[in-house]
């Protein structure tokens, strides 16, 4: 087998982690290949709800990250990087009973201490959205968050100039040496300075040691109606309330609807820790 391609960098897969590593990679001049072994957003993804959130992220870390994420994706928009991938919407929060209510109070709170884009335009009784029931006693209105279908993410990145895409090629090991790292793709072998792993759960296969636990989840979608139903996603706070350390038993089923510009609904999702991928 000789040497089919020298690299900078070959990032393995090409869903939204891979594809943004990429093209950061290419942009400051890197020669880049990214390997999957079916193709762009295959995976989780091209499933994701692709809901741009701050409201439905833990406090502490992850809020802050995704603040800044925002921030970011924010930014490439306006750029015209994600401009046809990014838009930005309004999101709904909803609930009744104690345990989501205070689920709301926290959620208030923790926007007002990030001091990020997300903030709160309207926080009161569950009037104006006709799809809430009338057990529903509070509703707060959030501007500053946004959508980003995952497989149109990777399409904006992976149009980089200096990315060179390569599927369907299934990586069947790797090499390393001093000098760098060669990638064993059946009967062709890549060389490169580095090698980028970016195939979610998947990243196992190729680093057994690293200490990743896999999640599944379902989820589904609805037959295309009339877009701009619902300006923006709706989340029971039952959500939120399940972020929180070990809830013993949710107030209610933790709903997140979210609209796609085709028409459709995603509506789920649920949440499985060590599942079987």
């Amino acid at each position: 087998m000789s040497i089919e391609s020298h690299y900078d960098v070959v990032v393995a897969g090409a869903g939204i982690v891979g594809a943004s590593v990429a093209w950061h990679l290419a942009t400051a001049g890197a020669r880049v290949a990214v390997v999957d072994a079916v193709g762009p957003a295959a995976a989780a993804s091209g499933a994701s709800d692709g809901a741009v959130s701050v409201a439905s992220k833990k406090p502490g870390p992850l809020a802050h990250l995704a603040s800044a994420s925002l921030l970011y994706t924010r930014k490439l928009s306006a750029e015209g990087i994600l401009a046809g991938a990014f838009h930005a919407r309004p999101s709904f929060v909803f609930g009744q009973g104690e345990a989501e209510l205070a689920a709301l109070d926290a959620l208030v709170s923790k926007l007002r201490t990030i001091s990020g884009p997300v903030h709160v335009t309207r926080d009161g009784p569950a009037t104006g959205l006709a799809c809430l029931g009338p057990g529903v006693e509070r509703l707060v209105t959030l501007d500053g968050e946004g959508h980003m279908p995952g497989h149109k993410a990777v399409r904006a990145y992976l149009s980089a100039p200096g990315i060179t895409p390569i599927w369907p090629a299934p990586i069947q090991g790797f090499d390393i040496d001093d000098g760098g790292v060669t990638v064993l793709l059946g009967d062709r072998r890549l060389r490169a300075g580095h090698l980028v792993a970016a195939l979610g759960t998947a990243t196992k296969d190729l680093f057994p040691m690293l200490p990743i636990i896999p999640r599944a989840g379902q989820l589904f979608v609805t037959d295309r109606g009339a877009p701009g139903v619902l300006p923006g996603s709706l989340t029971a706070a039952a959500y939120l309330v399940a972020k929180t350390e070990a809830p013993d038993v949710l107030p209610l089923p933790p709903v997140v609807i979210d609209p796609l510009t085709t028409g459709q609904f995603l509506m789920g999702s649920s949440r499985e820790n060590h599942a079987i991928r």
